[in-house]
């Protein structure tokens, strides 16, 4: 069981607490700095991660999802935040989220990947901004009702199935040809079918 301040420190004792009062006062958390941690509320401890990534002045900080499970108010409130933490330490952060306002909010410049794949970079607004980019976050037809107040038939994305996908093969028995495990494994009888 830590308090905020525990929760937060690293380095040497002297060190340690200039670094971790700046990091808390930057957050807004002075005020709860002896209390412990499991006491506080879900956004007061969002903002204890984000002191504890700017302790020390790093020179990167990457962020996942920093907001999931924030209501709207609570989000802005940490984007002021993670705006303000290149200012504090020179660092370069990078963001990973689905939330597009928080995206558009704190990032100059964002990449979109979709299935790992490099859809589009640039500046920020314009990478939102782009067609395909909004074809593949919000479908074909609510980007077609975003543009021109139309809808358009809903085509699903397809997916791949696992029975799409390459299959290990099943080694052969007794000389019986070989088959993809998931034919193998559907071929087999199910409880109650012997």
């Amino acid at each position: 069981v830590l308090t905020v301040y525990e929760h937060t420190a690293k380095g040497s004792r002297a060190e340690k607490k200039k670094a971790v009062d700046e990091a808390l006062e930057f957050c807004g958390l002075l005020g709860v700095r002896d209390q412990l941690v499991r006491t506080l509320p879900a956004k007061e401890r969002r903002f204890i991660e984000m002191a504890r990534a700017v302790v020390g002045s790093p020179k990167v900080v990457l962020l996942d999802e920093p907001a999931a499970g924030l209501p709207d108010e609570e989000t802005n409130e940490l984007s002021v935040i993670i705006r303000s933490i290149p200012e504090r330490s020179d660092a370069t952060v990078f963001l990973v989220d689905h939330d597009m306002a928080l995206v558009q909010a704190c990032c100059e410049w964002s990449a979109v990947l979709d299935f790992g794949r490099l859809l589009a970079s640039g500046p920020t607004g314009d990478v939102l901004r782009a067609p395909h980019v909004l074809s593949a976050y919000l479908g074909e037809a609510e980007v077609c009702r975003r543009v021109t107040g139309a809808t358009a038939p809903a085509r699903p994305r397809r997916r791949r199935r696992v029975a799409d996908a390459p299959q290990p093969r099943v080694p052969s028995q007794r000389g019986r040809p070989r088959r993809p495990i998931a034919q193998h494994l559907a071929a087999r009888p199910r409880a109650g079918q012997r």
